[in-house]
């Protein structure tokens, strides 16, 4: 496998070009909810955690990464990682993480099953939350599902954001079950409708929880 400095620095990179407004929007909005506690339903290969953890250690706050560390990222995303295994993948996200070790809690739960759902509640206490990023299964039922497990962990006015919210076909599901959930399309950046906080920053639809 690649080693750990080469790929944060090939992260790094790719974000820098071609998905900076990923990376400003989780700056944005852990400014707008002060930080505090996050979580991420579904890490990838840390695209996300590699920024957003040392930004929340240096406030002091606690990044949750669910993860169910099984099966394949979307192809072409790391071509370098087509026979990584997932205890590997999993071993390097907690060598990854391990400067930010108190602030950051790694957990390996499957949420298409019964126990992994109740692994991550009884982790995560209720209403503790800051903002959660759902970044997982993208079918309507798998978003609707990981959205309802992790609604009751956010905080009144707290964050809720699903990534991948966009046009590209593969994605589709992510903008049903987001219309599920929301009885309604996302549009614009930042429109209120019933009293709710709504938008769109670098594919991805966010709202405050009321």
């Amino acid at each position: 496998m690649t080693g750990l400095e080469d790929h944060i620095r090939i992260v790094k990179q790719r974000f820098n070009h071609a998905y900076m407004g990923y990376t400003e929007m989780f700056t944005m909005l852990n400014e707008q909810v002060g930080c505090g506690h996050v979580a991420e339903v579904g890490i990838g290969l840390l695209d996300t955690a590699i920024w957003t953890a040392p930004l929340i250690a240096s406030r002091k706050g606690h990044l949750y990464l669910i993860d169910s560390f099984k099966g394949r990222i979307t192809p072409g995303c790391y071509d370098w990682y087509a026979d990584v295994n997932d205890d590997d993948r999993l071993s390097f996200t907690i060598e990854a993480m391990t400067p930010y070790a108190e602030h950051v809690t790694i957990i390996r739960a499957d949420l298409t099953t019964a126990e992994g759902c109740q692994i991550v509640d009884d982790a995560i206490p209720a209403a503790s939350l800051s903002m959660v990023m759902l970044d997982a299964a993208h079918d309507v039922a798998s978003v609707i599902r990981d959205h309802a497990l992790m609604l009751p962990k956010v905080k009144l006015d707290g964050m809720i954001a699903v990534h991948d919210w966009d046009e590209d076909p593969g994605h589709r599901g992510v903008k049903d079950a987001v219309q599920a959930i929301r009885g309604q399309e996302l549009v614009g950046v930042k429109e209120r409708r019933d009293g709710m906080q709504l938008g769109q920053h670098g594919g991805t639809a966010f709202w405050t929880r009321s």
